[in-house]
């Protein structure tokens, strides 16, 4: 996720300050059952997290620091989720 302060512009051309990349994390779970959902509620409502995960540009396990986004949990019967999904955004720019 990069972000970017544009500026309009008549003449058809991009222009803006590029802030940075910051990397977005987007996982979808299996079918949770609610004991499960009991366990990760929490991380998810949290409003900061410590995450960590592998980067395919340096090759080796980072850790930042994020917020969440929203998530949402489907159910198509009583105490089973479907598509638990919910992304980690970074709170600073990769370096």
């Amino acid at each position: 996720m990069a972000e970017m302060i544009l500026g309009r512009n008549l003449a058809g051309t991009f222009t803006g300050t590029f802030k940075g990349v910051f990397p977005k994390l987007i996982l979808t779970f299996r079918k949770l059952n609610q004991a499960e959902m009991h366990l990760l509620a929490p991380y998810l409502d949290s409003p900061f997290q410590t995450t960590s995960y592998y980067d395919d540009n340096k090759g080796e396990q980072i850790t930042i620091n994020t917020y969440s986004g929203d998530w949402s949990n489907r159910s198509k019967r009583m105490g089973v989720a479907e598509g638990v999904k919910c992304s980690f955004i970074a709170t600073a720019k990769r370096s």
